[in-house]
């Protein structure tokens, strides 16, 4: 078996923890850019010899304006 790799096709993100697991998810915190176009990205997930495209695994949005109102 060997170990479980990810790979965040997106520059913009970057893994900034180890991931975490448990039975039926699996989790890791990540950072974007500032800069980051919205869009997703692809993560390569490679074990052993197989491996597979979890298409669309993250997106990004850009956050929307907001307006203040004074009174």
């Amino acid at each position: 078996s060997g170990m479980t790799e990810f790979e965040v096709l997106n520059p913009s993100i970057r893994l900034v923890s180890d991931f975490s697991w448990s039975s039926n998810f699996l989790q890791a915190e990540f950072e974007v850019d500032a800069k980051a176009e919205p869009t997703s990205s692809v993560v390569v997930v490679r074990s052993g010899r197989e491996s597979a495209a979890l298409t669309g695994a993250f997106r990004v949005y850009q956050p929307g304006r907001g307006r203040a109102v004074r009174k």
